[in-house]
């Protein structure tokens, strides 16, 4: 499921940008297939221009990336990268499904209730090939906050994709079923108004029917004895003609109520589109 199909990613990157904003934290968003979906914000020069920007630091990072979600899933989210900073990754499903249709990862935070080992900075450094001294430089840069306000930022970031993906899916099955349901509307009605029609037709056959066992009764009534048998039959046509009648009033009645069921159910749907306008306002 491609997540484009029924999110605005505008809307989510202006989510992403005032968490952003708000914590601090470096925050991007991919695709299902791990594609870049969003801008990124609060990245840091440490990781992105000394940490990614070395051959072996990229390695790292790929590597770290990699298992991300998976240590992501036994530490609510968030984990340690190679070089010491906290990072998250939070996949972010369909509830009705379990499909995978997005991950927002991020972070780049240094613990500030740990103490920073400069040893073992100026060590990666090394390791990585690049100049210790300013590698040790941008790490001050880097935002630093307690461990358990990363890992709240990083779950509410989390929180609030998740119920927005989630409702916007839902909206879509529901405008999809709309369609499905206005569409059958129309017929139920273009039915509806061919039946009223031929009722109305059968109504007037009826009456016209009475009408003929009338005259006949008169015209057997006429006759006298030799009519006798003409006026049986007469009786019998109008008894049917009456209970037509009736049967074609009592389809005119189910008709009428089929047609009211209708139009609330047009009502309904009505005011629970006005209700998520109201919502959304």
């Amino acid at each position: 499921m491609d997540i484009r199909e029924f999110v605005n990613l505008e809307e989510l990157e202006a989510i992403q940008e005032a968490w952003a904003n708000a914590t601090g934290l470096a925050a991007i968003f991919t695709d299902a297939q791990g594609e870049y979906i969003t801008g990124d914000y609060n990245f840091t020069d440490f990781c992105i221009k000394l940490t990614r920007g070395s051959q072996e630091g990229l390695r790292r990072c790929v590597d770290t990336d990699q298992n991300g979600l998976q240590k992501a899933c036994l530490e609510k989210g968030c984990y340690k990268c190679h070089a010491g900073l906290m990072d998250f990754a939070y996949p972010i499903r369909i509830h009705e499904t379990g499909e995978l249709v997005m991950t927002a990862i991020g972070g780049q935070a240094l613990p500030s209730d740990q103490p920073i080992d400069e040893e073992a900075f100026r060590k990666i450094a090394g390791e990585i090939g690049v100049d210790p001294d300013v590698y040790v430089e941008a790490l001050y840069r880097v935002p630093a906050m307690p461990e358990s306000k990363i890992r709240a930022c990083a779950d509410l970031l989390g929180g609030i994709i998740d119920i927005f993906i989630n409702q916007k899916y839902l909206e879509r099955v529901e405008n999809s079923k709309m369609t499905v349901y206005a569409e059958n509307l129309d017929k139920i009605n273009s039915v509806i108004d061919r039946i009223e029609d031929n009722s109305k037709k059968l109504t007037k056959i009826a009456s016209k029917e009475g009408i003929l066992a009338l005259n006949s009764a008169i015209e057997a009534a006429r006759l006298g004895t030799a009519g006798a048998s003409f006026s049986i039959l007469a009786k019998q046509q109008s008894d049917l003609s009456k209970q037509s009648g009736e049967i074609y009033e009592q389809i005119g009645n189910d008709i009428n109520t089929i047609a009211d069921a209708v139009n609330e159910m047009n009502h309904a749907g009505e005011k629970k589109d006005e209700l998520k306008l109201e919502d959304l306002l």
